[in-house]
Formats: structure tokens, sequence, C-alpha cells
């Protein structure tokens, strides 16, 4: 079951997840939250390594003794990178999970990173070590031109019109509108954003290992967004997007200035 979602999270990832490559230096990670470098204990290791089966358990165990060692490269330091149109600037745990000590990133079309609940802050050393964590969002963000992202609004239009979902909504909860797949059993979300844009969410249900997909265009802010979290979290959908959105925004800086975002 954790296998399952550790290896869909790998495989997306390892497209969208941009590794830092410029500007390196041999110089310590600089760290200014030192929550951020939590002790990790040998019984935590085993309890991780309890989650697999007990054919892989020392194999595991292994493999989460290196990433222990990894994770003394973690460093929250700000990281500028310029995304489409715009430049941002992210602490460096958010960016990566194999550490490093780059704070430029070459420009790019998408920029992936990672956040955990329930504070909404990147990676420690405790939930760096965890393959599975299921906390765990992960975003990718593009400027203008980045892909065909479009608005929740044409994303449910062409899903009607190509027979990929019922055509009415039959069902509600937590504020959105569910829209039935007729070729699986998942199923597709409408609502409305603490922001007041519409958001597209995919769910499967049925399986051990329930996701729930989130893409848009932001209009306003001038972005396409992707992101995607273990259903369990889908009552807090609307907490999740208001502060998913807040982290992007809170990165950019731009001529315009922050307070012209929203």
């Amino acid at each position: 079951m954790k296998k399952l979602v550790f290896f869909l999270t790998v495989g997306l990832s390892a497209v969208i997840v941009m590794m830092v490559s410029a500007n390196k230096s041999t110089k310590p990670p600089v760290v200014s939250n030192p929550d951020i470098l939590e002790p990790i204990s040998e019984a935590d290791l085993l309890r991780l390594a309890d989650g697999w089966p007990e054919e892989q358990r020392d194999g595991a165990l292994k493999a989460l003794r290196e990433s222990l060692e990894k994770s003394k490269n973690i460093s929250d330091a700000p990281v500028k990178v310029k995304v489409g149109e715009y430049d941002y600037v992210v602490p460096m745990n958010y960016l990566t999970e194999r550490g490093g000590y780059s704070n430029t990133l070459d420009e790019r079309r998408s920029l992936s990173a990672r956040i955990f609940l329930p504070d909404y802050h990147g990676y420690t050393r405790k939930n760096f070590i965890d393959p599975f964590h299921p906390d765990r969002i992960d975003l990718t963000f593009y400027g203008r031109r980045g892909n065909n992202i479009q608005t929740a609004d044409v994303l449910l239009d062409r899903s009607i019109r190509f027979e990929l979902v019922e055509p009415e909504s039959k069902t509600t909860q937590f504020g959105l509108s569910g829209y039935e797949s007729l070729h699986s059993s998942d199923i597709v979300w409408i609502g409305e954003s603490a922001r007041g844009h519409h958001i597209f969410m995919e769910c499967s249900r049925g399986t051990e290992n329930e996701i729930c997909r989130v893409q848009y265009k932001h209009q306003k802010n001038d972005y396409g967004i992707f992101y995607y979290y273990h259903a369990r979290h889908l009552p807090q959908w609307r907490e999740i997007d208001n502060k998913v959105n807040d982290l992007i925004l809170s990165w950019r800086r731009n001529a315009q200035g922050e307070e012209t975002l929203n």
C-alpha cells in the first residue's frame, strides 16, 4: 500500500522536481530555523522500517540511514529563481529533498515544491527521511506559458463535452460539487476557493491509496497550479488551497510588489 504512494509520488516528481543546478558551494548549509534540524532517534528509523514487508526491512533500514546522513544538508537558505515572467525567492528546504548549497536556480517554466501539513513548512530532517509521509503536498506551479493548464470551469466543461464525467453534479460535500467519472471510480470536484476562484480536483476512490489532484489556472496571479495530497485531507481542501497560494505569492518578487497579488 505505502509503496504505491511512494512510486506514484516519485514517478511524477522525477519529471517535475527541479534540482539545484548553479552557484554550488562547499559551505555548510545555512539554517535560520533550527526546528528543521530536529533530532532523529534510532526508534524513529525502526518505526519507519516496520512499514516495509519483513523480507525488505533490512534494506529499508539501510536506505533510511543513508537518507538520515543526507538530511544533514537540509537548509532554509533563500534560493532565487525566475519562473515564467516572475522572480521568486524560496527557502531551499521547500525545493529539494536531497539538500544542496546553491542559492540560484536556472530560469524555468515551472517549479516544484514539497509542503507538509499541518504547518505548511518544507522539509525537516524528520519528514525528509519518511518517503511515505501522509501529510505531504506535492506542488508544481507554472509561468504563463509553462503549460496548458486551463481554468477550473474550462476543465470541467471539457470533461463533460468529452463524456469523461456525468453532465450534472449529483453530490455535494465540504462545499464541493461532485461529478462522477464515467470510466472509473474517480470523482471530479469543483469548488470556490477562499480567494474566489474555482478549483478543479480529481480524487481517486475505492483504493487504499486515495489521492486528490488539484489543477487550475489562476488568471489574476498569472500562473498555473498543480498539486496533490492524500484524500484524507479533503475536508481541508479550502484551507490547503489558500495556504498553497499564500506560499507561492510570498515567494514571488516582482516589479509590481506583492500588495497587488491575491
